[in-house]
């Protein structure tokens, strides 16, 4: 049982012993859509994010190859809005 089923609509104990208020999410962005209408610029960070995701072996079963491929991917997601490598997401609001 998640944290959530359990203590649906109850504080958690330990934010609530730690003075933290509940908070309502009032959207929520979704990666990877094909409907993006929000873009992120990740000029200033890719290099990091090949970086980090390259540490993690066991995830990346081409290492030679993703640098290339995440660089490609983020300039094309970065040309819809008008930046030199970005990620899109979708943004739904939530009632």
């Amino acid at each position: 049982m998640s944290a959530y089923q359990r203590f649906r609509g109850q504080p958690i104990p330990e934010h609530a012993s730690a003075s933290l208020k509940p908070h309502a999410v009032r959207e929520v962005g979704l990666f990877a859509s094909e409907a993006a209408n929000f873009y992120v610029d990740i000029t200033h960070g890719l290099e990091r994010k090949i970086a980090a995701r390259l540490a993690h072996v066991s995830q990346t079963s081409e290492p030679a190859a993703l640098p290339e491929s995440w660089r490609a991917r983020a300039s094309v997601i970065g040309a819809l809005a008008g930046l030199a490598f970005a990620e899109a997401f979708t943004i739904v609001a939530i009632d």
